[in-house]
């Protein structure tokens, strides 16, 4: 037999360091392999979380924002009726919006019009505001569809305040009357979850 047919028939097996020689840099591969993915896995979380508490800062700030623009323009909006009818004795009976908006009262922001020329008032959250005189000496204003947060919020401006303070008379919430003056307790008790409040308050 010659000796490269020798060569070619030997079948002597590897030994186990030759094995290990050709499988040990799977192995770390393997092992690296899973920990970038573990790795990619974290930084996706972590990702998620800044995403989350963005979203949550930014919706608190909106939030903030509208309810704070509310307050002023039902300040801006009730302080102008009040001055119009300082020197009558009565409100007119009905809706006083046409008496804000010709006086140039009605906030830009808030102020809407129908195809007909109707002139509506809108709160930040789109729900609707009405003004209206008894022929009295009332003054009622409805804020429609306020959320939750945002009911409490506003009426936390009137909690504790006398009706020598604010002149303020009544509150009620989609037809339930709050306690007056207002507590806070009387506030969150009245403004429910959902975007259904309905808030009358009487001057």
């Amino acid at each position: 037999m010659t000796q490269s047919t020798s060569k070619s028939l030997n079948t002597k097996p590897r030994s186990k360091r030759h094995d290990q020689q050709i499988h040990k840099p799977f192995a770390r591969r393997t092992r690296r392999g899973a920990s970038e993915l573990i790795s990619t896995i974290l930084a996706a979380g972590l990702a998620i979380l800044v995403i989350v508490a963005a979203i949550t800062i930014y919706r608190s700030i909106l939030d903030t924002y509208r309810v704070t623009n509310l307050t002023w323009q039902m300040t801006q909006m009730t302080g102008a009726l009040q001055r119009a009818y300082a020197n009558s004795p009565s409100y007119d009976s009905g809706s006083l919006i046409p008496v804000l908006d010709g006086g140039g009262d009605i906030p830009a922001a808030a102020r809407r019009v129908a195809s007909d020329g109707t002139v509506s008032i809108e709160t930040p959250y789109g729900g609707a505001i009405t003004f209206a005189g008894d022929g009295g000496q009332d003054l009622t204003i409805t804020i429609n569809d306020l959320p939750e947060g945002a009911c409490e919020k506003f009426l936390e401006g009137f909690v504790g305040l006398a009706a020598s303070q604010s002149d303020l008379e009544s509150v009620s919430i989609s037809a339930t009357a709050l306690t007056m003056p207002l507590t806070r307790t009387g506030v969150a008790t009245g403004c429910v979850a959902g975007a259904d409040n309905d808030t009358v308050m009487v001057y």
